[in-house]
């Protein structure tokens, strides 16, 4: 079973181990736990868990189970079970796949909402990984901006302010409060711009425009906020908003016309 599982040849090794796998004696634990890593490659979930289960206590394995359970329960969506085992498992220190298993946990917090206890994990992964995801990226940002680490936040976002893209398209959104929230009109007003000009969530493009122009005035572009609003349509939400803006910026100017 050894010799297969080695090779990569899963269904057969998984096979071997299933004819010792419940006798008790010297090679239990190492039978249900390469038995149970069969299944779990194979995408017998059931299967996988139980033998990680007998063997999660036993001092051979214990430092590398919990990084596959916690995989498999995020895999179903039950994040009390990752929160659980996740939390557990950080108290090993000769744990193995540290970093991942802060990520899984700090994934269920933010999907549970609660970004107080997401945040170190999700910043412990970041700070000990070479690269993010793009929804690394974007759940380590809003966590951030949740929380109202609005500069830290920044640079999260900003990895994603070029994506075309849905995901794209929000994060420049949250990208733009973050600027505004810390001062920065400037970098604010490129960010609105940026989500005036994507379809993805017109919700978000509509108010991006009335954004724009609002900066675009504050800052002295006159001439830029009119141009954007006269571009606001009727069915726009926002259109009476635009027109008393317009309004006051045309009088502003003298354009009585």
């Amino acid at each position: 079973g050894y010799s297969l599982f080695v090779t990569k040849e899963f269904a057969k090794a998984k096979k071997e181990f299933e004819r010792t796998k419940d006798i008790k004696g010297e090679y239990y634990y190492p039978t249900n736990y390469y038995y149970g890593m069969c299944s779990y490659f194979l995408g017998n979930y059931a299967d996988a868990t139980a033998s990680f289960e007998k063997v999660r206590n036993e001092n051979t394995y214990k430092s590398f189970v919990p990084y596959n359970l916690m995989q498999i329960y995020a895999s179903q969506g039950q994040d009390d079970k990752v929160i659980q085992y996740g939390e557990a498992a950080l108290k090993d220190k000769q744990l193995r796949n540290r970093k991942e298993v802060e990520l899984l946990l700090g994934q269920s917090y933010y999907r549970k909402e609660d970004y107080k206890n997401a945040l170190p994990h999700l910043e412990y992964y970041e700070a000990n990984s070479d690269k993010l995801t793009v929804d690394e990226f974007y759940q380590l940002g809003f966590t951030q901006y949740k929380l109202g680490n609005y500069s830290k936040a920044i640079p999260n976002f900003k990895e994603l302010s070029l994506l075309d893209s849905r995901l794209g398209q929000i994060a420049n959104h949250y990208l733009a409060d973050c600027y505004n929230k810390t001062g920065d009109r400037q970098s604010a007003r490129s960010a609105f711009k940026k989500v005036s000009q994507m379809d993805f969530e017109p919700t978000l493009r509509d108010e991006a425009v009335i954004n724009y122009a609002k900066l675009s005035a504050e800052s002295g572009f006159e001439r830029e906020a009119i141009n954007t609003l006269i571009k606001v349509e009727k069915k726009n939400k926002y259109y009476d908003e635009a027109q008393e803006m317009l309004a006051g910026l045309l009088e502003n100017t003298s354009d009585y016309a």
